[in-house]
């Protein structure tokens, strides 16, 4: 007769009594689970076996207590019917509350909840997730559907909450702005560059791509003296190789040709653009002669100066410097005021002329700029050769500093860090995607 009594269906005793076995196994959990974690960790400083034992003893303990919880109406609940189903009930309530009990702790912590701090405080929050686990397995469909709903509002509630903790898109990225004042001003036929932390203007109309400027000279260590001047081809696309004379030879390649010169042990290599006419550059590597610094060599070039020149190669620039890549540009930058009297020309500012106590104009090699002091603060407006004076005298004057609309028009789009592989990370992510501001 037990045997039938065992199988026969529960009788069903009213929401009220559904209601009180959710409440009581939200109760017994919220108990037991602190309880439990407290075993968890110290079973984590006495070892494997020790742990082991910790996490056997706890889950046994809450699969028990919660399966006693399940007697209490069993015809209000699925699973509870038979013994074995009590014992998965408790299992699942058990196992899947103690998830979300664990989640909401860290996360709430994270927070600033304080939800460690008091047990008046983690008590009554932790009957929540077991309670609403219970509650999803209630027969009756409407309170089963309230859980989920319940679940699925304080979900959403906690999303939004880590979600505001999180600094915006906006935040995120101003945060890449540089950590001194930029001022920024705006050059007609120009546009600032983005993905900058710089105020960097490049003009509307770029003109035809910049070919190669630059010359260099260098002196190669001859270490076959007896090898040909020209390698024979070894691969398809090799630039051509055509010998002139013992000991001179010439390679054009796609956007700049070399000499190839042996004299006195070494093997010199004089390379230019194109634009540099060959009987000019052949003229020029014939001609090259050793200066100080032992090993520096030099020649001239037609349109051409050396720029630097060291026993590791001489570099030339065209005289006209309007050539140069990056001549059209304009540049701002903001130091704090160097030298003793602010406005004033500094010892390393060769070409100088001060316009005023508070500005002055500076030329460099290949370019120029304007010096403008506000406060303790200098303002730096620089520009290639193709750049008029009086364009950069009039932008150092409109300078003023960045607001977030100007910084909004360079700073590169939001750079979010790689999700950290974590539960937390993943909670993070999904809050930043559902309610990032």
């Amino acid at each position: 007769m037990s045997d039938v009594g065992e199988r026969s269906a529960p009788a069903r005793r009213g929401v009220r009594w559904a209601l009180a076995q959710v409440a009581l196994a939200g109760l017994v959990g919220a108990v037991i689970a602190p309880v439990g974690s407290v075993m968890l960790v110290a079973g984590l400083f006495g070892g494997w076996p020790v742990l082991a034992v910790m996490v056997v003893g706890f889950a046994v303990v809450l699969t028990g207590a919660l399966a006693a919880v399940a007697l209490v109406v069993p015809g209000e609940a699925r699973l509870c019917g038979r013994r074995g189903g009590r014992v998965g009930w408790a299992l699942l309530v058990g196992g899947a509350g103690y998830a979300l009990w664990l989640l909401g702790w860290a996360v709430g912590d994270e927070l600033g909840w304080g939800l460690s701090r008091s047990s008046s405080v983690w008590v009554p929050a932790g009957v929540v997730p077991f309670a609403l686990v219970a509650g999803l397995l209630l027969r009756r469909w409407y309170l089963s559907l309230g859980s989920l709903a319940v679940l699925a509002g304080v979900g959403l509630f906690v999303l939004d909450a880590v979600a505001a903790t999180m600094p915006s898109d906006r935040e995120q990225r101003l945060s890449a702005a540089p950590p001194y004042e930029l001022y920024v001003a705006d050059v007609p036929g120009y546009h600032p560059e983005t993905n900058r932390t710089t105020w960097e203007l490049r003009p509307d109309d770029p003109g035809p791509p910049t070919p190669p400027v630059h010359v260099t000279l260098h002196a190669l260590e001859d270490t076959v003296p007896t090898a040909p001047d020209c390698l024979p081809v070894t691969y398809e696309g090799q630039d051509p190789c055509e010998q002139e004379q013992p000991g001179l030879s010439y390679v054009k390649g796609e956007r700049e040709h070399t000499y190839y010169h042996r004299v006195r042990g070494v093997r010199i290599a004089l390379t230019a653009p194109q634009s540099v006419d060959r009987a000019a550059l052949r003229q020029s590597v014939l001609a090259v002669r050793w200066v100080e610094p032992e090993g520096t060599v030099v020649t001239d070039v037609p349109g051409y100066s050396v720029s630097y020149a060291s026993a590791a190669g001489t570099s030339f620039l065209p005289n006209d410097r309007t050539l140069l890549p990056g001549a059209r540009d304009i540049g701002f930058t903001t130091q704090p005021v160097t030298g003793t009297q602010p406005g004033g020309c500094l010892p390393e500012e060769k070409a100088c002329e001060v316009e005023s106590p508070s500005l002055r104009f500076v030329r460099s090699e290949v370019d120029h700029q304007y010096v403008r002091v506000v406060g303790t603060t200098e303002v730096r407006v620089r520009g290639g050769m193709a750049v008029g004076r009086d364009v950069l005298r009039a932008a150092v004057l409109a300078a003023h500093p960045a607001t977030e609309a100007d910084l909004s028009r360079i700073l590169p789009a939001a750079q979010w860090p790689k999700p950290e592989p974590s539960v937390l990370g993943a909670v993070r992510e999904v809050a930043r995607s559902l309610f990032g501001r």
